[in-house]
């Protein structure tokens, strides 16, 4: 059991500074409970989905465009992708808004500061906004071209001395959809792509807009026992890529059906992912590991 006194939360060995909010509160409620079902989950046994290539596992990079949906949707890949590097204790990222000419360019600016203290404050990834020339390796949000972000850090314009782009237009401003984006550049898949996710969720094949190039198979990705979370802001909502506003993503859970997709912030499940994916653990972050 866990008690909470003089503001700090003191459950085992993991602490967490407790600030009077109603978004603090939540998450202090939340995490008890998963809490409760990480340490069911680890009483099972070993990790769910081992990182390293298995048996089971085949090695493509991307799932193969000129497959079937049901092809696709059957496809097991291995997840890769590159993390951000540590200084230290540290993962460094600095990032830079490349126009805030607009009342929606602010509102954009000033989420993506929220959502980015937020992880900083649970995680050992520390968020640095900077001028357009400070540095070479950041992050460059553009208010063009959707919402899209690549998975993880991109080695490639990296190594070229060239920022790495996220892409959040006037559509985009939305917590959710921002916190998404900044989940994949810190290497977080969708959700529904979990090896385990036929459990969880029914993919109605035959209604995605495959035009909208879908991503249907699912990935081995070490989870560290954190079970299937449909209010991760990772998971995306169930009409996603759909033929017009059909259901795509059907919940097994019927409770679950129209909140996927909904979630505003980054939840205790996605933070113990990113504490384990960066080896947080003891350096400001908190994760399955401290339970």
């Amino acid at each position: 059991t866990g008690k909470v006194l003089k503001g700090v939360c003191m459950f085992k060995d993991l602490q967490i500074i407790m600030m009077p909010t109603n978004l603090e509160i939540l998450f202090f409620l939340e995490m008890i409970l998963w809490v409760t079902a990480l340490k069911s989950r680890q009483d099972e046994g070993p990790s769910m989905f081992p990182i390293k290539t298995v048996n089971d596992v085949k090695e493509f990079p991307l799932q193969h465009s000129h497959l079937k949906p049901e092809q696709n949707a059957s496809l097991l890949l291995q997840w890769t992708f590159d993390l951000w590097p540590k200084d230290g204790n540290l993962v460094s990222i600095p990032y830079h808004f490349k126009n805030l000419s607009s009342k929606r360019d602010e509102s954009i600016h000033k989420k993506f500061q929220e959502i980015t203290t937020f992880i900083s404050s649970r995680t050992c990834i520390n968020f640095i906004e900077v001028g357009i020339d400070d540095s070479a390796h950041k992050i460059l949000i553009l208010n063009k071209g959707g919402c899209f972000s690549s998975i993880g850090m991109d080695k490639v314009m990296i190594k070229q001395s060239k920022a790495q782009t996220i892409f959040l237009s006037e559509e985009c401003d939305n917590r959710g959809v921002i916190s998404h984006q900044i989940g994949h550049m810190l290497g977080l898949p969708d959700l529904e792509n979990r090896k385990d996710r036929d459990q969880f969720v029914k993919l109605h094949l035959d209604k995605f807009d495959m035009t909208k190039m879908p991503t249907l198979a699912r990935y081995a990705f070490d989870t560290v026992g954190v079970p299937y979370d449909y209010l991760s802001p990772m998971h995306n909502h169930f009409t996603h890529k759909s033929k017009g506003s059909h259901i795509t993503i059907e919940s097994r859970d019927p409770s679950m059906q129209f909140l996927m997709g909904s979630s505003p912030n980054f939840r205790f499940s996605d933070l113990t992912l990113l504490n384990h994916m960066y080896d947080c653990i003891g350096n400001n972050g908190i994760g399955a590991n401290q339970l």
